[in-house]
């Protein structure tokens, strides 16, 4: 440490500045135990006089008592400073101070002659450039982004609050039964604040050209405090300080500390926990999360309400998000093994949940949702992990089922011309029944393959009402529905939607800006807190059906068809069928020459959001997701 020697510094930040920097733990472990008579002026107290050992003792109940979240063996500490430029700025003076003191020494020539440092504060700079091999930059060209920049971390003078952490972490460790794990969910968040930044702001206001400024808000007790300088303008400052400028203002060498930082709070925080499975729908009316419009409740309960008024408690959660491999329509089951999700809950004061009580819980949220839903696999997830369902958006394929009645005959010989169809391309411009709330755009989607049939009214009929095959109790219609079962959508020009992009086809939603006691902040992956935000719904019908009347037993057999289908992530099912009046191309009534007939029982409506009439020459009565093709999570039971 002899070349690094700034007045009023510990030995410890010494250290810090030397040439290549130390950041081991056991050379610095002797020097935080140094007394000193005043505060060091550039860590102000937190690396001598044992204060990491002190302030470990002071961290108590939240860290290592009865508010330790249960279930937490490991940690990771977090520093937070304010005022954190008085750090940042005495630092960058001190750097400084010892650069122009390297720069005027006596450097010794290789032929013995004795000339004086850079004038310019590069010379040290200039050597290690001109020193370095072809091979070190070979290597460095060879590693990765992430690689480079811990080299040029390890290069850099290590930060107060890093030689902290690492002192205090191995006293935390003393002091509980907890160990350091980089990976941890559990926080030890320090905050720390010092009066110094009142002294320190007089001084750098008589600088005249370094633009040093602070704002001040009024506090509670009525008592003027300063606000955090935003990252740019402290860049703007640092950058503008020079040895000359800051010796003039008497801040070169950092001047003596009166007020050391002292730890104002300290806060043990458990990260969230993510609990992944499968979930079937199997009642129409159960929408993906809650669907609210205008303050009305369009749909009676759904997915994210079943799941997480069971499972959050168990945490002792304060909030969650829901997050699933897509949507479908309130309107649409979910079959088969059912559509991958998870459910993160954050600010859990419990983890240690064994997989008994996850199994236990499976069950009780099965038998509370019988009839509405099911939930399999069910299970605890890493935040990596639950990333598979994020990324899936636009990789994964579904199947379908859906019963449609034709608005003209058709026949077999056309059936089998569309069944040996497989992987044909669809264009889908934005659907009329969105477009005005959505981006108006053309896209490319897939049809692996499909299978066309005739099926029989009557035994039709007989499934649909007894055996379930095509259960169906609720259908959105249009406002041809009998006035009875008619339930008017709010005024849509009283709501303000905002755009969000259609993540599944048919499963595309819009989000209202008003909140709503149900909805959730931000979306799948951003919400905040309890259940607050704008809450989520699938796309508003103009009219909702409750009970449904399927006038089918005198239709023309060769006009009921089952389509079933295996399509590309995003690809709107029911434009593909009906062809939203040239929306989608081709369309399954174009393919079979339907569009357009003379004398066919189209379907007429009013798009509201087009102004337009909209000609339907086909009508999907039900709609089912037979599946997901998303393997997650995986089958613990086997």
């Amino acid at each position: 440490m002899s070349d690094s020697h700034i007045p009023a510094a510990c030995p410890a930040c010494l250290l810090r500045f030397t040439k290549p920097p130390c950041r081991d733990r056991e050379v610095y472990a002797p020097l935080v135990q140094v007394t000193r008579d005043s505060p060091c002026s550039l860590c102000l107290g937190l690396l001598h006089d044992k204060a990491p050992s002190k302030i470990a003792s002071k961290l108590g109940l939240e860290v290592g008592g009865t508010n330790r979240v249960p279930g937490t063996t490991t940690f990771v500490v977090g520093i937070s400073f304010l005022n954190a430029w008085v750090s940042v700025l005495r630092n960058r003076s001190g750097a400084l101070w010892l650069e122009q003191k390297r720069n005027e020494a006596v450097v010794v020539d290789q032929d013995g002659t004795a000339t004086k440092g850079d004038d310019d504060g590069k010379g040290e700079n200039r050597a290690e450039d001109e020193g370095e091999s072809k091979e070190a930059e070979n290597e460095k060209v060879a590693m990765t982004e992430e690689e480079r920049f811990r080299l040029k971390k390890l290069k850099e003078t290590p930060e107060v609050k890093d030689i902290f952490k690492m002192m205090i972490i191995d006293e935390i460790e003393k002091i509980t039964d907890l160990k350091y794990d980089y990976k941890s969910l559990f926080t030890v968040n320090l905050t720390f604040d010092t009066d110094q930044w009142n002294i320190d702001s007089r001084d750098l206001k008589d600088i005249g050209n370094l633009g040093f400024r602070l704002r001040f808000s009024r506090s509670r007790a009525g008592e003027s405090v300063p606000e955090s300088m935003g990252s740019k303008d402290l860049k703007m400052v640092v950058d503008r300080c020079t040895f000359d400028n800051l010796t003039e203002g008497a801040f070169c060498p950092p001047p003596k500390v009166l007020h050391p930082w002292k730890l104002i709070e300290v806060k043990g925080s458990h990260g969230s926990v993510y609990v992944g499975g499968r979930y079937l729908k199997v009642y129409r009316g159960v929408s993906n999360s809650a669907w609210v419009v205008g303050g009305q409740r369009l749909a009676e309960t759904s997915v994210e309400e079943l799941i997480a008024e069971l499972v959050v408690p168990l945490f002792k959660g304060e909030g969650h998000r829901f997050a699933s491999a897509g949507r479908e329509d309130a309107d649409v089951l979910c079959l088969g093994e059912g559509r991958p999700f998870y459910l993160e809950i954050t600010q859990p004061k419990r983890v240690d949940v064994s997989d008994e009580e996850i199994q236990e819980i499976q069950t009780k949220v099965n038998e509370k949702a019988v009839g509405k839903a099911r939930f399999e696999r069910l299970q605890v997830v890493s935040r990596e992990e639950s990333n598979v369902v994020r990324e899936s958006a636009a990789t994964k394929e579904k199947s379908y089922r859906c019963l449609v009645r034709l608005a003209a005959p058709t026949t077999k010989e056309k059936l089998d011309e569309i069944n040996r169809l497989t992987d044909f391309e669809l264009e889908q411009q934005t659907p009329s029944r969105v477009s005005a709330r959505r981006v108006d755009l053309t896209r490319d989607k897939m049809i692996h393959t499909i299978t066309v049939k005739f099926v029989d009214p009557e035994e039709v009929k007989r499934h649909l009402f007894e055996s379930g095959a095509y259960a169906y109790a609720e259908e959105r219609n249009r406002a041809s529905a009998p006035a009875e079962n008619r339930v008017e959508e709010p005024d849509p020009d009283a709501v303000d939607f905002r755009k969000r992009k259609a993540d599944d086809g048919d499963e595309a939603r819009t989000i209202p800006s008003k909140r709503g006691r149900h909805g959730r902040g931000g979306g799948n992956s951003r919400g905040r807190g309890k259940q607050k935000g704008n809450p989520e719904n699938e796309d508003a019908p103009a009219v909702i059906r409750r009970t449904v009347s399927l006038d089918i037993s005198s239709c023309d057999p060769h006009r009921l068809i089952e389509v079933e289908m295996r399509t590309s992530a995003g690809t709107y099912i029911k434009e593909f069928v009906h062809g939203d009046n040239g929306r989608t191309k081709p369309s399954l009534v174009g393919l079979l020459g339907i569009e357009g007939v003379e004398g066919a029982e189209v379907t007429r409506h009013v798009s509201k959001e087009r102004n337009t009439e909209v000609v339907d020459y086909a009508d999907v009565l039900c709609l089912d997701v037979t599946a997901v093709h998303l393997d997650w999570p995986p089958n613990i039971a086997q």
